[in-house]
């Protein structure tokens, strides 16, 4: 399931009451975890499918310890706190070999739109875009993530693509045009618009293929390029001289002038 059916496929809106209820429910039906898997491993993909499910406020430690058939100390040992887990957890992931190869033959007259396509293929489904948001989230008070997705998607992906397509300041340039990625995937991961319920990956890499094409060959605004005031653009014969269908003048005082 990709971005454009996000909105259907997210968490579900349910208490911690209830995750606990369901998760004791599978474990109990579940039996004994088998011998010799592999315990940090367990717990992890335990922790993606809760929290991608569920979300991040209804999933406990102890929910993520029934569902991968574990002792809670033992998820505590290995991540630390729940923000630990989660991190582990959602952190986005990607093929570096494809990357590479995509890299090597993109077609820089077509670099807006396939750049994106390609990264709807790694990070379009709804667990994927729920990891790149959780990361981003994270971001804010983790250093490590904030340099964790700087190395992923900017300068594994983005900067390199700047590089080989872009006739100038390419960091710059892969700059602006990760803003376009992003917001791709963060929007439809977190926010789930309506509008984007069924919107195909070729239709919505299109829509914004030529914004994050613009960015990335097209021509910059001069360094020294101060943004016009409106009335500057409206010029002084076109600006407005008060308020559309109203009565601008000022009130008529029918006594005369009383000022003392």
């Amino acid at each position: 399931m990709r971005l454009g059916s996000a909105r259907t496929q997210a968490p579900r809106t349910v208490g911690r009451r209830a995750v606990e209820r369901w998760t004791m429910h599978k474990a109990a039906r579940r039996g004994p975890r088998p011998m010799g898997s592999d315990t940090k491993a367990d717990i992890l993909g335990a922790a993606t499918r809760l929290f991608s499910e569920f979300g991040y406020e209804a999933v406990s430690m102890r929910a993520v310890a029934r569902e991968a058939g574990v002792d809670p100390a033992l998820v505590s040992y290995y991540f630390g706190s729940k923000g630990g887990l989660f991190i582990h957890a959602m952190r986005p992931s990607v093929d570096a070999e494809e990357v590479q190869a995509f890299i090597a033959q993109v077609d820089p007259a077509e670099c807006g739109t396939a750049l994106l396509a390609f990264a709807l293929e790694f990070w379009g489904d709804v667990p994927s875009a729920q990891r790149v948001s959780g990361t981003l989230a994270a971001a804010n008070s983790q250093p490590s993530e904030r340099e964790f997705l700087r190395e992923l998607l900017f300068d594994g992906f983005m900067l390199p693509i700047a590089r080989r397509v872009s006739p100038d300041e390419p960091e710059l340039r892969a700059t602006l045009a990760s803003t376009v990625l992003l917001g791709m995937i963060t929007c439809a991961a977190t926010l789930r618009m309506p509008m984007m319920d069924g919107l195909s990956d070729a239709r919505l890499a299109e829509a914004l293929g030529a914004q994050c094409q613009a960015l990335l060959t097209g021509p910059l605004p001069p360094e020294e390029h101060a943004v016009a005031s409106p009335g500057e653009l409206l010029g002084p014969s076109d600006a407005p001289t008060g308020l559309p269908g109203v009565d601008n003048d000022p009130p008529q005082n029918p006594q005369g002038d009383v000022s003392s």
